[in-house]
């Protein structure tokens, strides 16, 4: 499995996870599909966290742009 990171929206590093399950789990989640979508790009995020592969990084990713109204 490959661990995964979760990111504020302001693209402040959270936490690092071993694998999705994991992640659903500590975020009390049925299933990781959601967090995928995220990290597929179908969805920008998922429990109000973006979600990247974790390659041991823990620098901060861009700030994800806010809806013009």
């Amino acid at each position: 499995m490959i661990p995964i990171a979760s990111y504020a929206l302001d693209g402040t590093f959270i936490k690092s996870y071993s694998n999705a399950l994991e992640a659903c789990h500590d975020l009390n989640l049925k299933d990781p599909s959601g967090i995928f979508s995220v990290i597929s790009g179908r969805h920008k995020t998922c429990c109000n966290l973006r979600w990247r592969f974790f390659y041991g990084n823990t620098n901060s990713i861009k700030p994800l742009n806010k809806m013009k109204i």
